[in-house]
C-alpha cells in the first residue's frame, strides 16, 4: 500500500472545520439577510409633518443641496425647499423610510408639494439615498417604495450647523379631518358649507392662540386645532390639537401649570357630559350625578366613567364589559401614579369586573338604556363638538385665547366668570336643557 494514498488525518480535519466554518458563515450571512429584509419591511412611512429646524446657516445649506439635485430650478422653489426639508428630517430619524410614489393623496392633507418624487430621484441619482425594495405592498394594500439613508447623506447631517434640535413636528395641515371608521385612514372629500365653515372657525382660533403666549414652564406648547371626523361629517367631529407638546397630550396636573401670556389659567369642565346629552336626547332633564346613582364612593369614579363610556361607544354588551375590564389593568407607561395606585386599591377591595356595575348603570338610567350597547358613543361626541367649537368661536370673537380639552376648557383666570357663563349658555342653546360645571384643580 503506497504510503502517499493514505489519507492524512490532519488534512481531513482541516476540510471538515473548514466546512464546519462555512456552513456557519452560510448562516450568518441568512440571518444578517434576514434582519434587514426585517428592517426593510417594517420601515416607517414618510412622515410629511418631521420637517428640518432651520436657522439662516441650516437654510442657506438647504438652499445648495437644493441647487446641487435641481440646478436648472427656477419655479416654485420654496415648495421644494419645503419637499427637500421634510426628506433630509425623514432620513435623521430613520436610516430606511418607506416612500409612496402616487402622490394623489397630496391634495388635501399633505405638506409635501408633488414635487418630492423628483426630489428623490435626483437624490437616489446622486447617492444620497440608495433604493432597498421597489413597489413592495405594504398591510394597508398600498405600494411602498423603501429607500435607505447612505454614508454620503450621513455626511451631510452631520456638517449641518449644529442646534439643540435637528427637527421639528408640525401640526396636522388639513383642519378639518375624514376618517375611515375601519382602517382609521384618511379619506378624500368634496368641501361643502358645513367643512368651509368649520375650517374658516379653526384657522380664527388657530391664529389667535398663535398669536398669544401659551407655554408650561417657560417652554411653548402647541394648541394648533384640527377636528377629525369619522365616516361623515355626523359622526365624531371633536377637536384635537397637534404638533409636539401638544396640550391634549398633558396630564390634568400639567395642564393647571400653563400660562397663557404670562398669566395662570383656570380649567372648568362638564360634569357627566355624555350622560346628560343622551337625557337631553331622550327630552328628560338629568338632575343627579349620574355615576354616584350607581356607587358613590369617590375612589370608584373613574372606573364608573370609563365603564359608562363603553356602554355608550361598544356595540355590544360583551364588548362593552371586556374594554371596561381592560381598564382595571394597570399600564405604567400611560398611567399616572395616581391612576396606577386608585387601580391597585380598587383591587384590594375585591373589585376585578365591570359587570355588576353596568347591570347597576342599566337599572339606573332606564330612560336612556335604549342608547346602551349600539355605538353611540361617536354621535354624542358630534354634539359635544359642536358645543366646544361654539364656545370656543365666542371667545375668539372677544380677542381672547381658549383652549379646548374635549369637553373642558382652559382660559386665563380672569376670564373665568365670561367661561363659565358660556359653557352654560351654549350647552343650553344646544340641547334646550340645563348642566352642572365642575373646576378642574
Amino acid at each position: 500500500m503506497n504510503p502517499n494514498n493514505e489519507a492524512n488525518p490532519n488534512k481531513l480535519k482541516t476540510r471538515l472545520g473548514q466546512g464546519v466554518r462555512n456552513r456557519i458563515a452560510k448562516r450568518k450571512g441568512q440571518i444578517e439577510q434576514f434582519k434587514e429584509n426585517r428592517d426593510i419591511d417594517k420601515a416607517p412611512k414618510l412622515k410629511d409633518r418631521l420637517r428640518l429646524t432651520l436657522n439662516e446657516e441650516r437654510e442657506a445649506e438647504l438652499n445648495k443641496f437644493l441647487t446641487e439635485l435641481m440646478p436648472e430650478i427656477r419655479q416654485e422653489r420654496h415648495k421644494k425647499l419645503n419637499d427637500l426639508s421634510i426628506l433630509i428630517a425623514n432620513f435623521i430619524k430613520w436610516e430606511i423610510v418607506a416612500v409612496s410614489r402616487n402622490n394623489s393623496f397630496l391634495r388635501r392633507y399633505s405638506y409635501l408639494s408633488g414635487a418630492y418624487i423628483e426630489i428623490i430621484d435626483e437624490m437616489e441619482n446622486r447617492g444620497y439615498i440608495a433604493l432597498k425594495r421597489s413597489g413592495f405592498r405594504n398591510a394597508t394594500g398600498g405600494r411602498l417604495t423603501r429607500y435607505g439613508r447612505t454614508n454620503k447623506l450621513s455626511v451631510w447631517i452631520e456638517n449641518l450647523p449644529e442646534i439643540p434640535q435637528q427637527t421639528e413636528l408640525l401640526p396636522h395641515f388639513e383642519l378639518v379631518q375624514l376618517k375611515d371608521g375601519k382602517s382609521k385612514k384618511l379619506k378624500n372629500y368634496k368641501d361643502t358649507k358645513k367643512t368651509k365653515e368649520i375650517r374658516s372657525q379653526l384657522q380664527r382660533i388657530n391664529e389667535l392662540n398663535e398669536k398669544a403666549c401659551i407655554t408650561s414652564q417657560g417652554e411653548k406648547v402647541s394648541v394648533h386645532l384640527h377636528a377629525v371626523f369619522i365616516d361623515n361629517f355626523k359622526t365624531y367631529g371633536r377637536l384635537h390639537t397637534s404638533g409636539a407638546k401638544h396640550v391634549q397630550g398633558y396630564s390634568k396636573g400639567k395642564r393647571s401649570e400653563l400660562k397663557i401670556n404670562g398669566e395662570a389659567v383656570v380649567e372648568w369642565d362638564y360634569t357627566g357630559l355624555h350622560p346628560n346629552l343622551l337625557y337631553a336626547s331622550a327630552g328628560i332633564q338629568l338632575k343627579d350625578d349620574p355615576y354616584t346613582v350607581v356607587d358613590n364612593r369617590n375612589e370608584l369614579r373613574p372606573f364608573l366613567k370609563h365603564i359608562l363610556l363603553c356602554m355608550i361607544n361598544c356595540k355590544s354588551k360583551d364588548e362593552a364589559e371586556g374594554a371596561a375590564n381592560n381598564w382595571l389593568e394597570i399600564d405604567s407607561d400611560k398611567d399616572t401614579q395616581q391612576l396606577q395606585q386608585t387601580k391597585e386599591d380598587l383591587k384590594s377591595q375585591g373589585i376585578k369586573s365591570a359587570l355588576p356595575f353596568m347591570e347597576k348603570f342599566e337599572q339606573a338610567h332606564k330612560s336612556i338604556s335604549n342608547y346602551f350597547y349600539n355605538g353611540q358613543g361617536n354621535k354624542i361626541m358630534n354634539k359635544d363638538a359642536k358645543i366646544a367649537l361654539e364656545i370656543c368661536s365666542w371667545f375668539v370673537e372677544k380677542e381672547i385665547p381658549i383652549i379646548p380639552i374635549h369637553d373642558s376648557f382652559i382660559v386665563q383666570t380672569k376670564y373665568e366668570e365670561k367661561l363659565k357663563k358660556m359653557m352654560k349658555r351654549v350647552y343650553k342653546k344646544q340641547t334646550g336643557f340645563d348642566i352642572e360645571i365642575k373646576k378642574n384643580s
